[in-house]
């Protein structure tokens, strides 16, 4: 199952219920959402934060998701500095290894 995030217009539907005094599981069978996720943006209006504050908070947790870059240690940076100055490419090596396609999956006939 997958997880949708709130919309802006999701939260600013639930900041007017908030605003209203509508109770979270109301909000919740109206919005088709789970009351634990309205609970939690009403509990951080009722902390005296705004939904702008919320979405804000949102998008900064989301830029700091997802896979980290690749950072090679220094020897590894010299070994293909190395092979690459020798004018060893990698789309050349099928004229290296005549049956190039067939042995090699991938890239293990640089190694």
């Amino acid at each position: 199952m997958t997880y949708n995030h709130l919309t802006i217009s999701e939260l600013s539907f639930i900041q007017n219920f908030w605003n209203q005094g509508v109770k979270a599981y109301i909000v919740a069978k109206t919005l088709k959402r789970s009351a634990e996720t309205i609970y939690r943006v009403f509990r951080f209006l009722d902390a005296g934060y705004s939904i702008s504050e919320y979405y804000e908070n949102y998008r900064a947790n989301k830029s700091r998701s997802g896979r980290k870059p690749i950072v090679l240690p220094n020897d590894e940076l010299e070994y293909i500095k190395e092979k690459v100055s020798l004018g060893r490419a990698l789309l050349e090596l099928h004229q290296d290894y005549p049956n190039y396609h067939n042995e090699f999956g991938h890239l293990e006939a640089d190694t």
